[in-house]
């Protein structure tokens, strides 16, 4: 019982150092040798990691984005930060919650705008646009122009809220006033009476 055993364990022994053999020649073909120049170790260099530029070259999915966020007027939440010049958070969503655009608007001292980043994304998946280069003129005025476009309504909108906040603040407060409004009143009949 003992010798078949051994004779089993000695046959598999065998079998195994095949399979290794086999193995290592079927992966030294693959492993590249390493490089050794005055003493060291040359490394293979990394690939870039690819980004949406070499996907899509011409910013088509882009440029229909912001052309269907414009067509249906999407829903835009900015948010204002003044800390790094003049700057914009922005959050655009469309009307059906399924895409969303999030993206940084940056006004520097020399008034140029800059993108700081720009992503698209829906629930599944999103594309940044955070290394639009000046090169990149067309898809860098197509955002910004888009993007300050929503900036300027804001402005609007916020510029007329603060109006009617202070016409109301103003009316209430010479509500207040009754004393001078009542010594104003006896003023212009004592002066109706003197010319009469």
């Amino acid at each position: 019982m003992i010798e078949i055993l051994l004779i089993l364990l000695v046959g598999f022994v065998i079998y195994m150092g095949y399979r290794i053999n086999i193995l290592e020649k079927k992966f030294k073909d693959k492993i590249e040798p390493v490089k050794v120049k005055n003493g060291d170790i040359i490394l293979k260099k990394l690939k870039d990691m690819p980004n949406i530029s070499d996907v899509d070259p011409n910013h088509q999915l882009l440029k229909d984005v912001i052309e269907t966020a414009k067509y249906e007027d999407w829903k835009a939440e900015i948010k204002e930060d003044f800390g790094f010049g003049m700057s914009w958070s922005i959050s655009i969503e469309n009307p059906t919650n399924t895409v969303k655009i999030s993206t940084v608007l940056r006004l520097y001292p020399d008034d140029e705008p800059r993108i700081g980043y720009f992503n698209v994304m829906n629930a599944c998946h999103g594309v940044g646009y955070g290394k639009l280069t000046k090169d990149d003129k067309i898809t860098n005025y197509l955002i910004i122009e888009y993007l300050w476009s929503l900036i300027v309504k804001k402005n609007e909108v916020d510029c007329q809220e603060v109006t009617e906040s202070y016409l109301k603040s103003k009316l209430s407060i010479e509500k207040e006033l009754k004393s001078l409004r009542r010594s104003e009143q006896l003023k212009k009949l004592f002066e109706d009476n003197l010319e009469v």
